[in-house]
């Protein structure tokens, strides 16, 4: 008798939403973060962000903006809604796991080295946007975690972008331009320490 060893597509998103749905079912149940942290782990592999993944390979597939639309709208909702209470076995996954999701897929969106140059000044625009708004949120609301994930992934992008524009300069460009905005970031530091 035949029998089949593949899924199709069809079967496999039934497969991975139902696992959501029971998923977070349990954590509501059951008043678990772990439980809680595990449903927002399978929502988050729905937009190809998962704990197994190799460089390249949301470029490859092209689900970067599928990836980052997707986090920013759990991340936006979750945002909405903390003021209610209603979401505290989700809250550890929501405000990590998403978060670094997010941050993750505006990083390499707005990298030098994306191989889509196209996207990546709209990326960078709307990192540096979710950035600050995520700083005054981190200010002024009680969600602390995503503006501080998000300006640490910021911080690499521009640490990135200026090694990337100082060795297309030259030696002495790069040395110059790579002192002069470690002394300025130490500096302000110290201002923020004070």
């Amino acid at each position: 008798m035949y029998q089949r060893n593949e899924l199709d597509r069809d079967e496999l998103e039934f497969i991975m939403h139902s696992n959501v749905l029971k998923t977070a079912a349990l954590a509501i149940i059951y008043k678990s973060q772990l439980i809680g942290f595990a449903a927002v782990v399978a929502l988050s592999s729905l937009t190809s962000f998962s704990a197994f993944y190799m460089p390249g390979l949301l470029a490859q597939q092209n689900m970067l903006p599928f990836l980052v639309f997707g986090h920013f709208l759990v991340l936006s909702a979750y945002s909405a809604l903390i003021l209610t209470d209603h979401f505290v076995v989700f809250k550890t996954g929501l405000e990590y796991y998403v978060s670094i999701a997010l941050a993750t897929g505006l990083h390499v969106g707005s990298s030098p080295l994306y191989r889509k140059k196209a996207n990546t000044v709209a990326y960078a625009l709307f990192f540096i946007l979710l950035t600050g708004v995520a700083v005054v949120a981190n200010i002024f609301t009680p969600l602390k975690v995503p503006g501080s994930v998000l300006c640490g992934f910021c911080f690499f992008t521009i640490l990135e972008w200026l090694c990337y524009l100082s060795l297309k300069g030259g030696a002495l460009f790069s040395l110059i331009v790579i002192t002069s905005s470690l002394y300025l970031f130490a500096k302000f530091l110290n201002i923020l320490a004070k």
